[in-house]
């Protein structure tokens, strides 16, 4: 008699692609090359967290993995990066291996049946997975419910984390989308409900004139389809319409007929070797222009034009359709035009933080009992504190704890509020944080800058791999943002996933080229790699530079890179004592120039830098303050200050942060304390 399979604990992923059965019918051979390309992802995403595909049956794949968290992970992963809507269902049991390989018992049944009670785009586990998994990983599952598997005795625990489903379009070829999210032969794209409780505002985008240009047709076609992509993966409702649904009654007659509140259209044009395009957003039942806006790009750059503008006229409809919650408050057209001015710049970064608070105390003003008005003051003056003197700073956090009050009592759904508040915690305060960005999730569990809110405490507190599963999901959510890549771009590099991070840091520079997130991405990228020619000729290149820099901090980066290019170690040494002292005069930004230090070996003053940096406010004696945007929330675990990570005093820094605290009492501990050869123990260290 043959021996019984040997018997071992696996945690099992169950995935598969919601909807195969039905798009088979409608495109077979569109559904065949997705569930192709879906294999290689699933098998992928198996090997870089350790596990493998041990079976798979059309559009279904069985994973194994030796740990919850290495399952949970690429669960995770493989959902925010897919390009069709998939189930997961995970599960920590007994298998028994066959001698081809495969798995069988009732790890895998269970597995099985919690990926059949998973929506599409959610990963449900069982209790036994949850309990697996460290402290805040297993936070963020929510309770669903206790289920009897079909022909199974047991009772299983189930917990979920996800949301209804995002396409991630590869938006170069946003077509390639269209078996996935549109009908045979239809322009509409798939929409979801944004708004559960009430009707789904909707919005018509008008054909782009291109009467001055009629070979521009194909262009401005492509153009709205992209528009609508895009407004799909952000769950905006499109419908499009043609010059002819407005003949005989003009755009809000079409709008009416196709039951939209808002309308898109513009003109297509060239001019000289450029590119124009105009573009706005009109209120259906005024007429009344919303928000407008210019883009001139070279035609050679037609593809990233089209990206560009897709993504900006996705943004402010977000806005736009945030506003007509039925619990946001009243607000009346023209107000709403500035509101969509100020939020277009909230969201872009593309003007001073001063600027975007003076936007935004207007609609207050003028509509003072919309909840979103409230929330983007408090968010704009969160931002502006975070760089200015500290009496300034002072005043404006009071402010951002009033109108955030305000904001929450008028819409318990707004969950920016919260994010404002956590903005202005206290840095050492990561309970308050936490606490803070999990109510803002609470209220709106598919807000892309809530869960880019959740990546940066998880990079800040070095659970960089984890980090990365957020940022991603995020970055699904709110696919062409360059906010979104800029978050994203340093933590691939920090996780070993160069040419996944190589590849958006040139794509956010196509898209974005005048953004300054793109800029920095570009610079600080090419500094702290040693590409010393390239770091020289974006520093000098001034004319073309979407930020200013002082003179004082250009100079001293052009020496600093002038020596380590040169290799010469006493105009290093120099040049970083340069930088430190321009630091502590409040002239360079003083996680760049810790950065610079530990990179040049510098430790004594990288670490004086530092604790002088994460001093409390009153204390920094003239450090610059911390930048609204960019990865200085957690450059402590970039490449740049690896060396510091290896010297036994960053333990000291951590504690000093608050940072050993929260690894201590929370037992996730920084990815940094896992690689091989680090000189000290971090949990012996620790004690």
């Amino acid at each position: 008699m043959p021996a019984s399979p040997a018997r071992r604990l696996a945690t099992i992923v169950a995935v598969d692609a919601a909807g195969y059965s039905r798009q088979s019918e409608i495109d077979e051979a569109g559904a065949v090359r997705e569930i192709a390309a879906l294999h290689k992802h699933v098998a992928a995403g198996a090997q870089e967290h350790g596990g493998r595909v041990f079976n798979t049956a059309g559009d279904g794949f069985m994973l194994e993995f030796s740990s919850a968290s290495a399952a949970v992970a690429c669960a995770e992963d493989i959902l925010a990066s897919a390009r069709v809507p998939l189930r997961v269902g995970v599960h920590l049991g007994e298998v028994s291996e066959t001698g081809t390989g495969d798995l069988l018992g009732r790890g895998v049944n269970i597995a099985a049946r919690l990926r059949e009670l998973a929506k599409p785009g959610a990963v449900c586990i069982s209790g036994e997975v949850k309990r697996a998994l460290p402290g805040l990983a297993s936070a963020r599952f929510d309770r669903r419910s206790v289920v009897r598997p079909d022909k199974m005795d047991e009772r299983v625990e189930v917990f979920t984390l996800g949301a209804p489903w995002r396409p991630r379009p590869d938006m170069r070829f946003a077509r390639r989308l269209a078996p996935w999210v549109v009908g045979a032969g239809a322009i509409l794209a798939a929409a979801f409900v944004l708004l559960p409780d009430r009707r789904a505002e909707r919005v018509a985008v008008l054909e782009f004139d291109t009467s001055s240009a009629p070979s521009l047709a194909p262009f401005a076609d492509g153009l709205a389809s992209q528009i609508v992509s895009v407004m799909s993966v952000n769950d905006l409702q499109a419908i499009t319409r043609t010059k002819n649904d407005s003949v005989g009654g003009g755009n809000a007659a079409a709008a009416r007929r196709g039951a939209a509140s808002f309308l898109v259209d513009g003109m297509v044009r060239e001019e000289g070797r450029d590119l124009r395009v105009d573009t706005q957003v009109i209120e259906a039942g005024s007429g009344v222009t919303l928000w407008s806006r210019e883009y001139r790009r070279a035609s050679s750059e037609s593809a990233s034009l089209q990206e560009q503008v897709a993504a900006h006229v996705a943004d402010v409809l977000r806005c736009t359709l945030i506003s007509r919650r039925p619990t946001a408050g009243e607000i009346d057209v023209q107000t709403l035009a500035i509101f969509l001015r100020a939020c277009d710049r909230v969201q872009r970064f593309d003007a001073g933080h001063e600027e975007m608070y003076e936007a935004a105390r207007q609609v207050t003003e003028r509509a003072p009992r919309f909840s979103r008005g409230w929330s983007m003051l408090a968010m704009a003056a969160a931002l502006a504190s975070r760089t200015a003197p500290v009496a300034r700073a002072e005043t404006l956090r009071a402010q951002v704890r009033d109108a955030a009050d305000r904001a929450i009592a008028l819409d318990r759904a707004n969950g920016e509020g919260h994010l404002a508040l956590a903005l202005i915690a206290p840095r050492r305060d990561w309970r308050a944080r936490w606490d803070l960005v999990a109510r803002a999730l609470q209220a709106e569990p598919n807000s892309a800058e809530a869960i880019g809110f959740r990546g940066d405490l998880l990079a800040e507190f070095g659970l960089m791999s984890q980090a990365v599963t957020e940022y991603r999901r995020a970055a699904a959510l709110d696919p062409l943002s360059p906010n979104r890549w800029s978050a994203l771009i340093p933590v691939l590099t920090a996780t070993g996933r160069e040419a996944e991070s190589r590849e958006l840091r040139a794509r956010l520079q196509r898209v974005w080229p005048d953004s300054p997130s793109a800029w920095f991405n570009r610079f600080n990228n090419a500094v702290f790699t040693r590409q010393h020619d390239t770091a020289l000729a974006i520093l000098d290149d001034v004319d073309s530079a979407p930020i200013t820099m002082e003179q004082p901090m250009r100079a001293a980066f052009r020496a600093f890179l002038q020596a380590s290019r040169a290799d010469d170690q006493r105009a290093l040494r120099e040049a970083v004592a340069d930088i430190a002292a321009l630091a502590q005069r409040g002239q360079f930004d003083a996680p760049r120039a810790i950065a610079a230090a530990s990179m040049s070996g510098e430790l004594d003053t990288a670490f004086a830098l530092a604790e002088a940096y994460f001093a409390a406010p009153e204390e920094r004696q003239g450090l610059i303050g911390e930048p609204a945007s960019g990865a200085v929330g957690y450059f402590l675990f970039l490449p740049p200050c690896a060396q510091m990570r290896r010297d036994v005093r960053f333990m000291a820094l951590a504690r000093q942060i608050g940072l050993l605290e929260f690894w201590t009492e929370t037992g996730d501990w920084p990815d940094f304390c896992a690689e091989p050869g680090l000189p000290y123990d971090c949990r012996a260290a620790a004690r």
